[in-house]
């Protein structure tokens, strides 16, 4: 009996050590991976390190392969690609999308690390050309691995925008040029958007439509969206009859793209008439201060 109590002491005491030397192992990897030095937040001199977090990472994987699993192959994946060896970082990234059980993001099965992994992935592809399979996973990723919606216009137009510009070279990869242009000419043409753009981007949209359209044909195609945008207001008094509602719509078609500048509702005015921001000719201004506009039409 005696013999009993002591083995299960020693089997208890090992597993104590395991469970504190995986929590150690990936606090430690943790540090380097973020930045931050989790046993001294005072420390402001520590700094991000793939590749001491990797070490940490690797040999937590192969001694504790199910211990955080798929956090733990996400992280590699990341590190390995931050450190530009693109094709391990895709080999444990594929090993983190069979963790996928559900996109219901309240379910305890939800896999965060699944829509990150598979952008990853789509990315890489398209780094190495191979065009199709990179946008088949960046379906994938709004389709299949789906994430929390942005909760505001900058982190919306933060991450849409780059997004779309990855699409936007995949096509034209692809020799698709026009579907290509469809990604970017709602952003090249709104001044609200400008922000979010790199030079990169509006450079490579206006080479890929100077291959499509002359420079004339570029400016008639601009003033002819511009004269025949589509503005509507409806304006109605709300249930208290002493305040008004209203409802406006913007858009116009422009290189077989749809622009949509504003499809707003406003409740409880004091006055029966739009805010300046929503005036048409606010809207028109908006267009002309875009960065499409100023390369594509202005002298």
């Amino acid at each position: 009996m005696k013999s009993l109590l002591i083995i299960a002491s020693f089997l208890i005491s090992i597993d104590g050590y395991a469970q504190k030397e995986r929590e150690l192992l990936f606090d430690k990897a943790s540090s380097f991976y973020y930045g931050v030095d989790l046993q001294d937040s005072t420390n402001m001199n520590f700094k991000r390190d793939f590749d001491s977090s990797l070490i940490y990472l690797l040999r937590l994987n192969k001694k504790y392969p199910n211990y955080r699993h798929t956090e733990t192959l996400d992280r590699i994946s990341v590190c390995y690609f931050e450190k530009k060896d693109y094709s391990k970082s895709l080999t444990y990234a594929l090993r983190v999308l069979p963790n996928f059980k559900t996109n219901n993001i309240e379910s305890d099965y939800y896999c965060f690390e699944c829509n990150s992994a598979c952008y990853r992935i789509g990315y890489i592809y398209q780094l190495q050309k191979q065009f199709e399979k990179a946008l088949s996973y960046y379906d994938s990723c709004s389709t299949k691995y789906t994430t929390l919606p942005a909760f505001c216009s900058i982190s919306y137009y933060l991450s849409k925008v780059p997004e779309d510009y990855n699409l936007f070279s995949c096509y034209m990869g692809l020799g698709q040029s026009k579907i290509a242009l469809n990604k970017l000419t709602p952003y090249l043409f709104d001044s609200t958007i400008n922000g979010y753009l790199d030079t990169t981007i509006i450079n490579d949209y206006v080479k890929a439509l100077l291959t499509l359209y002359s420079k004339e044909e570029i400016k008639s195609n601009i003033q002819s969206a511009i004269d025949s945008m589509y503005y509507n207001v409806e304006i109605k008094n709300n249930r208290d009859s002493l305040k008004y509602d209203y409802k406006i719509t913007c858009w116009f078609k422009l290189f077989d793209s749809k622009v949509v500048l504003t499809e707003a509702e406003a409740y409880g005015r004091d006055k029966n008439e739009v805010d300046f921001f929503d005036t048409k000719e606010n809207l028109v201004e908006r267009i002309r201060k875009s960065e499409g506009y100023k390369r594509l039409f202005v002298p």
